[in-house]
């Protein structure tokens, strides 16, 4: 499959491209998995995350707050989510 070649943000962005391709790709753990090992040193999928959102979490730019991708950005790595400087401070 071609999936396998892909990285977890190609994956990502394919996924956006159609609800088909979304409905084919959200559950399928192995397609995920494949790309994520295509990326040398990405740390292990955290067991309270789906590879869908680690993928989210490791190549998205925006805050999970606010949803910015202008400001710059933290991932708390033990809580799952990625926030702009101004949603840091207020949390």
């Amino acid at each position: 499959q071609i999936y396998g070649l892909l990285s977890p943000a190609d994956l990502l962005n394919l996924s956006r491209v159609s609800k088909d391709i979304y409905k084919r790709l959200k559950d399928d753990k192995s397609v995920w998995r494949l790309a994520r090992q295509n990326v040398e040193g990405l740390p292990d999928l955290p067991p309270w995350l789906s590879e869908r959102a680690y993928a989210a979490l490791c190549f998205d730019r925006f805050c999970s707050r606010c949803l910015d991708t202008r400001k710059s950005h933290k991932v708390l790595w033990e809580y799952g989510v990625r926030y702009c400087v101004d949603c840091g401070l207020v949390r």
